[in-house]
């Protein structure tokens, strides 16, 4: 029996210049449907919206002026398809307590096929391991409704280190989700790599 072939997964980092790559990024902004779900959201319209070179330029230069500075990229790619799969980003730097904020998307197609575990196992892997930046922490926020976001942070050791009540408000305000804070230091993460974490690359 032919033994399966395993895929395998990098992350790519946007630079400024990479006009095609943060044209896909929009486009998946834009198709989103349930934008107001998302713990971090780039347009102001809940709506999907139909593609416009005029407001990706506009879109591109905004964005453009903050990467490697204030907001940083990076993008899951299947190096055997060469498929984009969803992006993670890290902001807020904040270099007296070295920590950092993170978010993550994939568009609906992409979700619920383990590739969040791939990307966080690969991001965490780059940034703790950045000397530059010397993290110390990694925190993130989501909805207390959002049950696929508080698995993926709690899979890799993530601390519930608290919550903003009723903060996350839908339809005006009809339903009301707290916000939860989750954080992971770096002692956290090398006990977490030492016992626990087996990331399965197979598809």
């Amino acid at each position: 029996m032919k033994e399966k072939e395993k895929k395998t997964y990098s992350l790519v980092f946007v630079k400024a210049d990479d006009k095609e790559l943060i044209k896909q990024m929009y486009k998946w902004q834009i198709a989103e449907d349930e934008k107001e779900m998302m713990c971090c959201t780039w347009l102001p319209e809940n709506q999907t919206q139909e593609y416009s070179e005029e407001k990706f330029e506009i879109f591109f230069n905004s964005l453009k002026s903050k990467l490697g500075s204030q907001v940083n990229y990076a993008i899951l790619k299947n190096n055997d398809s060469d498929e984009y799969l969803g992006w993670i980003n890290s902001f807020n730097y904040n270099p007296r307590n070295f920590s950092i904020e993170i978010s993550y998307y994939f568009p609906k197609e992409n979700r619920r096929k383990g590739y969040g575990k791939i990307m966080m196992s690969l991001f965490l892997k780059t940034m703790f391991n950045f000397e530059k930046m010397n993290l110390n922490k990694i925190y993130a926020e989501t909805y207390k409704g959002n049950i696929g976001s508080k698995k993926l942070l709690e899979q890799f050791s993530f601390h519930l280190d608290g919550m903003m009540r009723e903060h996350y408000w839908f339809d005006n305000g009809k339903l009301k989700y707290d916000q939860l804070v989750y954080s992971l230091l770096r002692d956290d993460w090398g006990r977490m790599t030492n016992e626990i974490v087996k990331i399965n690359y197979e598809n």
